[in-house]
């Protein structure tokens, strides 16, 4: 058996090759998240309507209960998901898309 203690065996090399194309591919995005100055402090846009998109949520699954459409909704952790992602994005859309 050979000593491989200082060598870098494939599976490893190919990982890092992975690794290194992905990051290559996200440096371009680190200069799109804008900033929303609120009273002094700065926040992402993504967390404001990530927020907004939680309450919005929040009212529609309350409406639902209330007019007794929840009970019939089939999957509802995912349809909850879904009006989770969708209200998000259209706030995005809304109050920050150029």
């Amino acid at each position: 058996m050979l000593y491989t203690g200082n060598m870098i065996n494939r599976s490893m090399f190919t990982g890092m090759i992975r690794m290194t194309f992905v990051v290559i591919l996200l440096v371009p995005l680190a200069g799109c998240d804008p900033l929303v100055n609120i009273e002094g402090a700065f926040f992402p846009a993504w967390l404001i309507s990530g927020i907004a998109g939680i309450i919005c949520m929040v009212v529609s699954w309350s409406m639902l209960r209330r007019f007794g459409i929840d009970q019939h909704l089939p999957l509802r952790s995912l349809s909850y998901i879904s009006m989770l992602i969708l209200y998000t994005t259209l706030i995005w859309l809304v109050f920050y898309a150029k």
